[in-house]
């Protein structure tokens, strides 16, 4: 773009180039998809034409770093210690060993030489004020010190069945990589640039669109992106070799033209095209047919079915980047027609959980995920997300296909995607019991960004805290990040009303214009999770006050939101949920529900149903809290 230059300036150079000395050569080798060498995504279809696609590379140990005192720690050959893992067992446990013993040093793993280097080309002096640089560095993600650090924390195992890869070179590519990515803070909304007022300008988009169709290639490997909209619109550069990804730029030379036009070649992709019903027909036709059991009367085909739907996706330009405008394309999903549904009611389709009979069989999705195998670098990793989601829904699991997903959103498109679809796909892994430690590695990294964090949405929260703590995948860095970042939403907003303001968090536009606001918290997005933060061991100052806003907000809403906004028994719900923090001694809890705490327990119990009244003495008794009412 125009500006690249202004903020390559600033921004300084060379800072990132040291992720390369630090990965194993064998990264390089093998285990990667193919399916060309340009770095073009195919996905992006304003602009694709005959670019070509860049490989999608093997997932890899991407952690957040520590604290720059930590990272002293390290460099002084102090032992390091794994800042993310699976708390059920760890992620290194699937058959092959790290060679490094337990507890060695950074210092070691890396040679001292490496990690003082590494030290010496990221720290900035404390107290120095933030310059324009600085406060950039501060919206991607960096201390504002401007301390940095690698971690060398053990490495998770390729997922089975990835493909083009044998077992001894999927672990080569995996073994103790090093990204060089700042610590994540979320608490300094001052030093962030203003937050997006619309989820992303026209002229945003383009440039989103443009620079991402065709990326700028730099020697050495490294591709530069553009993040999503949402967040900020910002370059960021991603190494197809190493797999390093930076929001700093290189300091490489950009490749000649020469070397440009050599890559740039066809890879080979034809559009999906067919003849017959499932192709002439409109998309709200297939829907009616399919959900009225018409299909076989009217000659559809499962197979060419798959291929439309699919082919749907790989044109859909996101705009909008929610299931509004999905939908509209989806006509596997059978939402909003007059049809008898088994679980209808008043609750949102998205919190129930049924829904298999909303969407086409079980045969049409085994066929989509055998299309979708062979081309997933065609479609954008928002389509993909929401694609996913309808198998997800549908209860259809193709661990093939999921694993193949994660690989490729791996290959440094995460920060591609939208607020709604990075929370969704790591979702969607963990509602389908599929574990991909090293995509939920790298969404975190890339959630844990104080930028990323400030643009989710209520419902972003939960599934995030849905996918990890279910999961029993341990990262602090992100839950401190999450828990910084629920206040700013509930704090900030008046309960009587279901949407957010637009300066507590932006809205966004449909393709038809219609602007959809976001959606408040309600008690109930609360209290889940509250429950899912009780399965993780977070603690500190960050998960403490927001514990406290969460009471506040409760108690707030309980007085002044409307009927819609309320569940039966959202209260007492949360108030058991708060107990057993108290009983488990977290987070200050019990101060909240004794005697001088924000709730009229007396009246609440009062209204609650004798069960859940009768649960919340019991539960409170263990807290060492007595209701005498």
């Amino acid at each position: 773009s125009s500006s690249f230059g202004s903020r390559q300036e600033a921004g300084g150079r060379g800072r990132a180039a040291m992720a390369v000395a630090a990965t194993s050569a064998a990264a390089a080798a093998g285990g990667r998809r193919a399916t060309a060498a340009a770095g073009t995504p195919l996905w992006w279809p304003r602009h694709s034409g005959p670019g070509t696609m860049a490989t999608v590379a093997l997932p890899q140990r991407l952690l957040p770093l520590p604290s720059p005192e930590v990272a002293g720690a390290a460099a002084l050959g102090r032992a390091s210690t794994p800042s993310s893992r699976r708390l059920s067992a760890p992620v290194w446990q699937r058959g092959l060993q790290d060679p490094w013993p337990r507890g060695t040093s950074l210092g070691v793993r890396l040679g001292l030489t490496g990690v003082l280097a590494i030290a010496a080309s990221r720290a900035r002096p404390r107290g120095v004020a933030a310059s324009a640089a600085a406060i950039r560095a501060w919206m991607r993600g960096q201390a504002a010190s401007g301390g940095s650090s690698a971690s060398g924390s053990r490495v998770p195992l390729a997922p089975r069945g990835c493909r083009a890869a044998s077992a001894t070179a999927l672990a080569a590519a995996r073994a103790r990589t090093v990204v060089l990515e700042p610590p994540a803070k979320s608490g300094d909304a001052a030093r962030l640039p203003p937050m997006s007022a619309d989820g992303g300008s026209q002229e945003e988009f383009e440039e989103y669109w443009a620079c991402n169709s065709s990326p700028r290639r730099l020697a050495g490997g490294w591709l530069e992106r553009r993040a999503h909209p949402q967040v900020n619109i910002e370059p960021f550069w991603y190494n197809e070799t190493t797999s390093a990804l930076t929001w700093e730029r290189p300091d490489v030379a950009e490749e000649g033209k020469a070397k440009k036009a050599a890559v740039s070649k066809d890879a080979g992709f034809a559009e999906l095209t067919g003849e017959g019903p499932e192709w002439e027909m409109g998309i709200q036709d297939l829907k009616q047919a399919l959900a009225f059991g018409r299909g076989e009367n009217l000659g559809l085909r499962t197979e060419e079915l798959a291929k439309r739907a699919v082919a749907e996706y790989e044109r859909f330009e996101p705009r909008v980047l929610s299931w509004h405008d999905y939908q509209h394309i989806t006509f596997w999903f059978f939402g909003g027609l007059h049809r008898k549904q088994r679980g209808a009611g008043g609750k949102s389709f998205f919190d129930g959980q049924g829904g298999q009979d909303l969407f086409a069989n079980r045969a049409f999705f085994n066929a989509a995920a055998d299309v979708m195998m062979e081309r997933v670098d065609r479609m954008h990793p928002i389509n993909l997300t929401y694609f996913i989601w309808t198998f997800t829904r549908a209860g259809v699991v193709r661990r093939d296909l999921m694993e193949t997903v994660g690989d490729y959103l791996l290959g440094g498109l995460l920060p591609t995607m939208d607020r709604c679809s990075l929370g969704t796909m790591v979702w969607n892994f963990t509602k389908q019991r599929i574990n991909h430690d090293a995509l939920f590695e790298g969404a975190a990294r890339e959630l844990c960004r104080p930028n990323r964090t400030r643009s989710l949405a209520a419902r972003n929260f939960q599934n995030v805290m849905i996918a990890y703590a279910r999961r029993n995948f341990w990262h602090e860095e992100l839950y401190d990040a999450l828990a910084h970042g629920i206040p700013r939403l509930i704090d900030n907003h008046d309960p009587r009303h279901s949407k957010n303001a637009r300066h507590v968090l932006f809205s966004y536009t449909c393709k038809d214009g219609y602007e959809v606001l976001a959606d408040s918290f309600r008690i109930g997005n609360l209290t889940v999770i509250l429950k899912e933060f009780l399965k993780v061991p977070v603690k500190g100052p960050a998960i403490e006050g927001c514990v406290v806003s969460m009471a506040d907000y409760v108690r707030r809403s309980e007085k002044a939101s409307p009927k819609m906004m309320r569940e039966q028994g959202d209260v007492a719900d949360f108030l058991i949920t708060l107990a057993r923090a108290a009983a488990a001694g977290r987070w200050g809890a019990a101060k909240l529900l004794g005697q001088g705490g924000p709730f009229e327990m007396e009246r609440l119990v009062r209204e609650m149903s004798s069960d859940k009244a009768d649960l919340l003495r019991r539960t409170m008794r263990r807290a060492d809290i007595d209701l005498r009412f």
